[in-house]
């Protein structure tokens, strides 16, 4: 994955026309297809690097957490609306930001 500077799209890899993250997505950093649809799934944390993921088939050291992170982004042009929103029981959190494609 890259960006401008070696010749790729801007967006590539974030909202790009492989995925519709306009009704929301899950994105894990360890792995290849980083961003998948979303499915509500829980977070955990895995006992090798302490980092949050989602794994599909944790370890018993690995930790459940009660935590499911959606992220939408809507696209208009070159700007990304990207919104990141942690649920959990009876509660919420969101950040919002603009990406854009100053180049």
């Amino acid at each position: 994955m890259g960006n401008w500077l070696e010749g790729s799209s801007w967006n590539i890899g974030i909202d790009d026309d492989d995925l519709d993250c306009s009704l929301g997505c899950e994105a894990d950093y360890s792995k290849i297809q980083a961003m998948t649809p979303y499915e509500e799934k829980f977070l955990y944390i895995d006992h090798t690097d302490g980092f949050y993921k989602y794994i599909d088939s944790p370890s018993d050291a690995d930790i459940k957490t009660r935590f499911k992170r959606k992220i939408t982004i809507d696209r208009s042009g070159d700007i990304m609306n990207v919104k990141v929103e942690i649920f959990w029981p009876n509660d919420s959190f969101s950040v919002q930001e603009k990406l854009y494609n100053w180049k």
